[in-house]
């Protein structure tokens, strides 16, 4: 039994899994949301791709991206840091716009439009724990393309990473015994 059959090919599989990572492992749900987000990505309308691109860029990569689609240079709280926010960037305030799978009113299917929650901007939702720093980078100068491709090797370090020590707590719990 795998990651990918479990929890890529069957639905059941799937919602117990997030379930496991939402109730148990808490500290795991980040990385959930953050492909919940890189999926609505790749399948939305062009024209919103690259709006959506740099809400996830922001969120769970830390990129301070306000100041990198605005050409006035200055403000953003963007520095030689290498595109990461600092905390009077005014960047992250208190609304966000993504993911919406905890709220069954808003569902995936049947909208492409970017809905806002109200949730914090804490760094954990960070993901950048899982990448390294030569994905970020392609993504930081890919963020403006509004390519499928763009979150593609993110989505696939972090699927490894939960199919790893996350996958494994959940084999040992009563939440995969029900799947079984």
């Amino acid at each position: 039994v795998s990651y990918g059959y479990v929890v890529d090919q069957q639905p059941i599989g799937r919602e117990l899994f997030r379930q496991f990572c939402k109730v148990k492992r808490p500290q795991y749900s980040r990385y959930i949301t953050f492909l919940d987000d890189a999926t609505r990505y790749e399948i939305a309308a062009d024209e919103h791709r690259v709006d959506l691109a740099y809400e996830v860029a922001k969120r769970y990569l830390g990129l301070c991206t306000e100041s990198q689609r605005e050409d006035s240079g200055g403000g953003g709280g963007c520095d030689s840091d290498g595109g990461k926010c600092d905390d009077d960037s005014g960047i992250g305030g208190d609304t966000k716009k993504l993911s919406n799978h905890d709220d069954p009113e808003k569902s995936l299917a049947g909208s492409n439009s970017v809905t806002t929650n109200t949730i914090n901007n804490e760094k954990d939702e960070f993901v950048m724990d899982v990448l390294n720093d030569d994905m970020v980078a392609q993504i930081r100068t890919k963020l403006s393309t509004g390519s499928k491709e763009l979150f593609e090797a993110s989505i696939t370090a972090v699927r490894a990473f939960l199919a790893g020590e996350p996958f494994r707590e959940f084999e040992a719990s009563m939440y995969f015994h029900r799947y079984v």
